[in-house]
């Protein structure tokens, strides 16, 4: 296969690469062109939509100074979070955010008005975040992999992606955080909606595999009678970073008694996270691992759940809204209280024929046994519905003819 364009992975939040998955496919209504992303193996089933995925190994990833993917999501420049930064940083920090807001912008702006390929040009040369300059330019990463897919594909154009580049027709959107997320948001609802969703074919052996690689023996015991238990089978995915948007890490005084009520009611309750939010929770029903899972892997055990349970208020969530799996709505979506025109993801996947079930109102008002039985009765009455609802979606449509090409 030839490719015409050749992109990169953010380096950023999931969001980042569910966002462009979305615009790709956006796109694929109006083009004809392939294009190839460069992405690291932990989020190579993000991007479905792609022609080509080039991916990352961990052995590449671990040469490059990635060893795990944690520390690129939690580093900040000067190496520290900003309320140990000294003084002296953090002026520094401010003169980089001004200069990329009054030098930066207009100079793309001013390209932009020469013709698109100077906008282009210009673009790829300023605007990158801390992260992609740390782990992908810098380190010598991003030449390494050009490098290699010329080999493989010659002659394509390559262009380095991050906030505002819109791949529908390679066009800028304007530089403001609110319009960037309310027209990302709009893309992924229509993806959603139109039943284009994430799914996991990977193989129960695999994972069970892959667990030995970083779970204790008796966690793997758990995992393997998950996959085969006739009870009702929750995964509370939590996540509790300490110095990346810690304001959308899970609760704690909303999971863990909402956890012990769906133990009470005789359901398997699996708490997934990285970094994982420790619940103490002691019970031969429920279990917690922070894991190493690939995006696929993951989604591989929320297959095998009956149901997920996370918030709507982080990144991932996207990811997650965009998946073939059942989900129990805890909290507010992030897009329905930040958004100029809220954007309900929940609302897509009922029109693409998904089943979720929300408890929002029983946490709220701190009924964990309510919410808890709401799950539960659901789960039992409506299974096979839930089935059939899934079976009906039509996954991953651009994918069959997908090459993976391996750095």
């Amino acid at each position: 296969m030839r490719i015409d364009y050749l992109i990169n992975f953010d380096f950023d939040e999931v969001n980042a690469a569910v966002f462009r998955n979305a615009q790709l496919y956006m796109r694929k209504k109006q083009r004809q062109d392939n294009i190839c992303v460069i992405v690291p193996y932990q989020f190579r089933a993000l991007y479905s939509q792609a022609d080509v995925v080039a991916v990352i190994p961990k052995k590449t990833c671990e040469r490059f100074g990635i060893d795990e993917y944690k520390k690129v999501l939690e580093y900040v420049e000067e190496g520290v979070s900003p309320k140990d930064m000294s003084f002296f940083a953090k002026i520094r920090k401010k003169l980089r955010s001004v200069r990329k807001i009054y030098f930066e912008q207009i100079l793309i702006r001013l390209a932009g008005s020469v013709g698109k390929d100077w906008l282009l040009r210009v673009y790829k040369l300023f605007w990158f975040s801390a992260r992609q300059r740390r782990y992908f330019i810098n380190n010598g990463l991003e030449r390494y992999c050009l490098e290699s897919v010329a080999r493989k594909y010659p002659g394509f154009q390559y262009i380095r992606v991050g906030d505002y580049l819109d791949a529908i027709d390679l066009s800028l959107m304007p530089f403001h955080l609110g319009k960037w997320f309310q027209k990302n948001f709009a893309y992924l609802y229509t993806m959603i909606a139109e039943g284009n969703l994430y799914r996991s074919e990977l193989a129960k052996d695999h994972l069970l595999s892959r667990f030995g690689d970083f779970a204790s023996s008796a966690t793997v015991r758990y995992v393997k009678n998950f996959f085969v238990s006739s009870r009702p089978k929750i995964i509370l995915r939590t996540r509790n970073f300490k110095s990346k948007a810690t304001m959308n890490n899970s609760k704690l005084e909303a999971l863990k008694p909402l956890a012990e009520s769906l133990l009470e009611k005789g359901a398997m309750v699996l708490n997934l996270g990285y970094p994982l939010l420790e619940l103490g929770i002691k019970h031969e029903l429920y279990c917690e691992v922070e894991h190493s899972l690939t995006f696929e892997e993951e989604l591989a055990m929320c297959q095998a759940a009956d149901a997920v349970a996370t918030t709507g208020r982080a990144g991932l969530f996207t990811g997650f809204a965009a998946s073939a799996i059942t989900l129990v709505q805890i909290d507010e979506e992030w897009s329905q209280s930040n958004l100029e025109k809220p954007v309900p993801l929940f609302e897509a996947r009922a029109k693409a024929g998904l089943k979720d079930i929300d408890v929002r109102g029983f946490l709220q008002k701190g009924e964990f046994g309510l919410a808890a039985q709401t799950i539960v009765e659901n789960l039992q009455r409506g299974k096979e519905s839930r089935t059939e609802s899934l079976k009906n979606v039509d996954a991953n449509q651009s994918t069959s003819n997908q090459e993976i090409y391996e750095i």
